[in-house]
């Protein structure tokens, strides 16, 4: 009985000394009673906006990685972009405008077929409802049957949206519904063709440094000879007008006009100490890109210039369409149009492709997201524009989803 109360007496005396040795000057609270919580972001539909560049998929929970823009439509977002977050996983959207019940995004460079997304908004203290699965695509799509070592160089498309690349020995065809496929279209007995392009009666033209071949697509299929140019030059690009003729350009800076009928050419323009890289048709112009020796600065200048077309196949005056050298160091290697005027320009630099407007204007096609250097692009019959790449150890070949028709290529029928 004494041990309990001596044990009693001990407690009690510790227990006394830390209430007095007690330190009433805590910090101030974190907890602020009067803050305003905000209630949380709720997300009532999903839209994929349709842009300049492209028509968004039919279905409302798909959309293109890096590319497509998003519209999150709700409540209780914040009218300041910097104070909402749209996730896609844990990646985040960057945000091009919001109001308190409405937020547009562009999709982050994430391809993935099920993704959750979520909003955040600042003073709420939690997520939205969560959106999925939503579906990032690439707009690239790669021409899975090639490989680095098959070197490919010209490219076409045909009426039926076949698809037609030179390799070193062979032209190989892959049909729309099966990129992964190809089969032999023709065989060379030489190197690969430097350029291709369909012309009527379904002739498909390619050269091969100074010389002309066309295969018959109906029949033999076989490459025949066709015409000889200089000797010392090499084509590098052909394109029809609507009259059927046929032009092409010489690295040393001869124009060509070819009578297919009567397999005859004519140098309709000479343009001096330029070496052309690019040609294509449009609108009864012959535009052309090319570079020359600015022997005073040691510079290569590179422009784009056209011809008007005139009736009887001749050209008009040569007239400046944009200084490229003023706007990227890389080097022009194709270009080509949509069906609204806009001008696609491929290259090898740090711009692999470039969209030059009617009002002369330029930028980026997808920043970010499609990968150079560019060597040869051709517009299908729809919305892909096929394109190859010139990187030397790692060359491929893909379509582009552009969502947009090109111009008319006048040879292809």
């Amino acid at each position: 009985m004494k041990l309990i109360n001596v044990f009693t007496i001990i407690m009690t005396i510790i227990l006394v000394g830390f209430m007095g040795c007690a330190d009433d000057n805590y910090p101030d609270s974190i907890w602020d009673p009067n803050e305003k919580v905000n209630d949380s972001p709720v997300i009532s539909s999903v839209v994929p906006l349709t842009m300049t560049e492209y028509t968004p998929p039919a279905d409302s929970l798909s959309s293109y990685a890096g590319v497509g823009q998003i519209r999150f439509e709700g409540k209780n977002f914040s009218s300041t972009a910097t104070e909402n977050i749209v996730f896609f996983n844990s990646t985040q959207a960057t945000i091009l405008a919001s109001t308190p019940t409405m937020i547009d995004v562009r999709a982050p460079v994430l391809i993935d077929d099920s993704l959750a997304i979520k909003i955040a908004t600042q003073g709420a203290y939690l997520y939205s409802n969560e959106i999925y699965p939503f579906n990032l695509m690439s707009v690239e799509n790669e021409m899975g049957a090639f490989i680095g070592a098959d070197d490919v160089n010209a490219i076409a498309v045909d009426a039926s949206e076949n698809f037609y690349a030179s390799s070193k020995k062979n032209i190989y065809i892959m049909q729309p519904d099966s990129i992964d496929t190809k089969s032999i279209y023709a065989t060379f007995t030489a190197s690969g063709a430097g350029a291709m392009v369909f012309g009527p009666s379904k002739y498909l033209y390619f050269v091969q440094n100074y010389a002309m071949f066309r295969v018959d697509s109906i029949g033999t299929y076989e490459p025949t000879w066709f015409m000889i140019f200089n000797t010392t030059d090499i084509i590098r690009g052909m394109d029809f007008d609507s009259n059927g003729n046929l032009f092409a350009i010489g690295k040393l800076g001869d124009i060509y006009k070819i009578d297919v009928g009567a397999k005859s050419k004519t140098v309709v323009a000479s343009m001096e100490d330029v070496s052309i890289s690019a040609v294509r048709v449009y609108d009864n112009n012959l535009y052309v890109s090319g570079s020359s020796v600015d022997s005073l600065n040691n510079e290569i200048l590179e422009n784009i210039w056209r011809f008007p077309i005139n009736t009887d196949g001749s050209l008009g005056d040569q007239e400046a369409v944009f200084d490229w050298f003023a706007y990227s160091d890389g080097n022009i290697t194709s270009i080509t149009f949509d069906h609204e005027g806009f001008m696609y320009i491929g290259a090898d630099g740090a711009e692999p492709i470039s969209v030059l407007s009617t009002g002369n204007s330029i930028e980026i096609l997808y920043p970010n997201v499609i990968s150079g250097p560019i060597n040869k692009m051709v517009w299908g019959t729809g919305d892909y524009l096929y394109v190859n790449s010139g990187k030397l150890d790692n060359k491929k070949t893909w379509r582009i989803n552009v969502g947009k028709t090109g111009a008319p290529y006048y040879g292809r029928q």
